[in-house]
């Protein structure tokens, strides 16, 4: 005797084994499967965390490290970029808007809270770094400091004298973020902070190492995105600052320094002739030409190139005071 043949496959089905051809389809079990015809329900949309960086104050404009210290306002360039932030921004769909508890940032966000009508809400986790002893200190003099380079090189082992370490920076602001893009579900939401916390929190979302964060920008007033979604972090833009209105010149001596600050010293285009040079291999003389055009007019002369101003300024970090 040959066992019975499965009428589904044609092959032998085990004895004893149950006909499920014989089944009634009231018994086979339900599926979430949507029926034919039907529309797939819609996609979640990113959770969208806009961080923004404060405008500038005094304390950016003359180089003095300013970290916590309180009653630092924006000065009339800062105040002008908060309005552009406003303005930027003010058809977007935001949900809510935060800002470090510091003056410069309440008062970048005020503008954009209230064009939204949205309460301004504190958020002590977002705040600048602690920088201890460096608190207040001119940038000049603190680049003489050994320490210094370590900032540069290997941040992610440096701690300001008596104050925050790096990673403690990195980690209060990523619980931070983490804890609103959850709150915040598929919404969209602006945070005001701080040049070195944006940038430790970014470097984090896109995987980037602590270490190689300084090669990340954020300067006064500039936008940057992630965005959130169940399945991974993405940067959307970073450094936005094409709303950002050029300085206020008040007086003919102001324009004058401005623009002596695009034509770098004597040393600083020796220095980049000399790095273009040896990158080219050619003698240092036969760049002098094309690398000084590079500084002062970039090429489309249209202003510096930034390639060109970070040779001339190697070794030199890239932050500003506040």
């Amino acid at each position: 005797m040959t066992a019975p043949e499965s009428e589904a496959t044609g092959l032998p089905r085990p004895a004893g084994a149950p006909n499920n051809t014989d089944a009634p389809t009231d018994a086979l079990p339900a599926t979430d499967a949507p029926a034919s015809g039907e529309p797939k329900p819609a996609p979640q949309p990113p959770t969208r965390i806009l961080l923004i960086r404060h405008g500038i104050n005094d304390y950016v404009k003359k180089g003095l490290l300013a970290g916590r210290t309180p009653g630092v306002h924006l000065n009339e360039d800062g105040q002008a970029q908060a309005a552009s932030v406003a303005e930027r921004l003010g058809g977007e769909k935001i949900a809510a808007v935060y800002s470090s508890p510091l003056e410069r940032c309440q008062e970048t966000a005020t503008p954009l809270a209230e064009r939204l009508g949205l309460e301004l809400r504190l958020l002590e986790d977002v705040k600048e770094t602690d920088c201890g002893e460096w608190t207040g200190q001119a940038l000049e003099e603190l680049r003489k400091a050994e320490t210094w380079q370590q900032v540069q090189i290997s941040p992610s082992g440096f701690r300001f004298p008596n104050g925050e370490s790096m990673l403690e920076i990195q980690a209060r602001m990523v619980t931070a973020l983490d804890r609103l893009q959850r709150e915040h579900t598929g919404q969209t939401i602006a945070v005001f902070s701080h040049s070195d916390p944006i940038k430790l929190a970014v470097a984090y979302f896109i995987g980037m190492p602590l270490d190689l964060f300084q090669r990340l920008d954020v300067s006064p007033a500039s936008i940057s995105e992630l965005d959130f979604t169940p399945l991974r972090v993405r940067l959307v833009r970073l450094n936005d600052c094409a709303h950002v209105p050029p300085p206020i010149v008040t007086d003919t001596k102001e324009e004058e320094k401005m623009a002596d600050n695009v034509l770098k010293s004597e040393e600083e285009k020796q220095a980049a002739r000399q790095l273009s040079a040896e990158a080219e291999g050619a003698p240092a003389g036969a760049a002098k030409g094309a690398v000084e055009e590079q500084v002062i007019r970039g090429p489309h002369g249209a202003g510096p190139e930034p390639e060109a101003i970070q040779a001339a300024d190697d070794g030199k970090m890239k932050t500003t005071g506040g």
